[in-house]
């Protein structure tokens, strides 16, 4: 991509989500994923891989996502777009003008 995304180029809804501890009824912590916000995104594929994990192969892509800017967004978190998990690898506050941050993340790998 060359320069700066474009508002039209804001096609895809995605949700921000963070990981969160519940207790699961039985005095057991459980890692859950909350939801942080729904925002359009632009959506661009930018390589793909192939991977053998443990027995099974996997096939991992890597995608940068542009958003508007929003304060918190960090590699702790993942994404959902069409019911698809993305894990965040990156973010970048695109310029440091807090206008746009790029988003780095990779879809085919689920660490939880």
């Amino acid at each position: 991509m060359n320069g700066l995304p474009s508002v039209n180029g804001l096609r895809h809804q995605i949700t921000l989500q963070n990981r969160s501890t519940a207790d699961d009824g039985f005095g057991q912590e459980k890692q859950t994923w909350i939801d942080v916000a729904n925002c359009f995104a632009q959506i661009e594929a930018v390589s793909g891989l192939s991977e053998v994990s443990g027995s099974a192969e996997a096939s991992p892509v890597k995608y940068v996502m542009f958003i508007r800017y929003r304060a918190g967004v960090n590699a702790r978190m993942r994404l959902i777009y069409a019911g698809k998990v993305f894990e965040i690898d990156a973010v970048t506050d695109m310029e440091e003008r807090h206008k746009w941050l790029q988003i780095e993340c990779t879809q085919g790998l689920t660490v939880g």
